[in-house]
């Protein structure tokens, strides 16, 4: 190779270099501000979305279907989710399609009350259901993209601020909601909300779309959803290759216990907190704003902890750290001390919040990402499913606190197997 030649490769790679770090600063940017518009939508749409429900008459089965539904579907239509990503050289137009289509059901349903006289609430909950086939398809593309969309050394700092953001706008958010539900007659209060929520979201998947990623590598077909394949076989298909891996199975059998003993306590917190503490309703916005508050502090100030220590062992720490939630709520005897269990949760949580989704995707081998994703959520669906269903059936016989310390204990077990396993 001449002089010449090799002049000329070098400056051909210093190009690439040079587009592939603008790229990725590109790339940063929008993500900072499609989560911080996100918040907005979170702070409007996803929170008000129950109470909007028991506004239109929903009953408590269907308020409950809000949550329950989706994770119940997502167990089944994730797995296959990934599969259907992970066989798309181009994986960013399908996840903003699909993302459009989730995101268009906020406007759907800010017009129930306007196209429906009776069963409203029926079809503002179907609407909330239904949004999980296409929020499934684009969410584990979304994560998946990520590590691909920014450098290694800088995921976890991403991450991070990308937290912060969210849980500013969304108080902001939260808080300015409030004041226009109060002042404004239903239901068109909640319509305008939900309106605004709606257009958030479409600033926010604006940015999602300038994202740009390499195309990956062609897939080679496997017709598993042919005639004459039996469904059994079908899904042991989808799944035998991706338990095949030794660390992201371990790492799966400790996220499963983790999200068992997170998700078995949550809804009963606002029940103890009202029916044993009587906390008022400014008790429980000032503890929100104090775990809120806090969660945002550590996430900014988080990234060098995680080069310092690695996300294996903080999750580990924080997952047995966000253990005492629970069992400190369990030993309060009145509203007060909780100001400072907030705190005390939040800073574990927001360790937590951050390391999982960086470890989650370290332990996803890069090929077929989407895929290990999805069975990863699908999996945890069933705890989030399944945990508050278990939660409540023993908190009538044993009683609130000992459900707690019991899910205080099973948190820590998950983050005693994310260090040992």
């Amino acid at each position: 190779m001449s002089h010449v030649q090799l002049g000329q490769r070098v400056k051909a790679l210093l190009r690439r270099s040079r587009w592939e770090q603008s790229r990725k600063e590109a790339n940063i940017y929008n993500l900072y501000l499609d989560i911080a518009w996100f918040g907005v939508v979170n702070g409007t749409v996803l929170n008000f979305l129950p109470v909007f429900a028991v506004r239109l008459g929903a009953s408590d089965l269907l308020v409950g279907a809000i949550t329950a539904g989706p994770a119940l579907i997502s167990i089944f239509w994730l797995i296959l989710a990934g599969w259907i990503i992970t066989r798309q050289r181009r994986q960013m137009p399908i996840m903003v399609w699909t993302f459009l289509a989730s995101r268009l059901t906020f406007l759907l349903m800010a017009l129930v009350p306007w196209f429906f006289v009776a069963h409203r609430d029926v079809a503002l909950v179907a609407l909330a259901v239904l949004r999980t086939f296409p929020e499934g398809l684009a969410g584990v593309a979304f994560t998946a993209m990520i590590a691909d969309a920014v450098p290694e050394e800088r995921l976890a700092g991403v991450i991070s601020v990308r937290n912060a953001l969210i849980g500013i706008t969304s108080t902001l958010t939260v808080a300015l909601s409030g004041q226009l539900l109060d002042r404004i007659g239903f239901p068109f209060n909640y319509q305008l909300i939900f309106f605004v929520g709606f257009l958030a979201a479409l600033i926010s998947l604006h940015y999602v779309s300038h994202i740009q990623v390499l195309d990956r590598p062609e897939v080679g077909h496997v017709s598993l959803l042919g005639p004459g394949v039996p469904v059994a076989v079908r899904w042991q298909e989808l799944v035998r290759p991706l338990i095949a891996t030794r660390e992201f199975r371990q790492f799966l059998v400790a996220a499963f216990v983790f999200h068992w003993g997170l998700f078995m306590a949550i809804p009963l917190f606002p029940i103890y907190w009202v029916r044993e503490l009587r906390a008022t309703d400014g008790w429980i916005g000032l503890l929100s704003m104090a775990f809120n508050a806090t969660t945002v502090i550590i996430c900014l100030n988080l990234s060098g902890a995680i080069r310092r220590w690695g996300s294996r062992r903080l999750l580990a720490l924080s997952a047995i750290g966000v253990c005492t939630y629970p069992v400190l709520t369990g030993l309060s005897r009145s509203v007060p001390p909780l100001l400072a269990v907030s705190v005390i949760g939040a800073v574990f949580a927001a360790v937590m919040g951050v390391t999982l989704l960086n470890r989650l995707l370290e332990v996803c081998p890069a090929e077929g990402r989407p895929s290990y994703v999805a069975l990863y959520s699908a999996i945890m669906n069933v705890a989030i499913f399944a945990g508050p269903l278990a939660g409540s059936a023993l908190a009538g016989t044993l009683g609130l606190p000992a459900v707690f310390f019991l899910a205080g204990a099973i948190r820590a077990l998950g983050g005693v197997l994310f260090y040992v396993l």
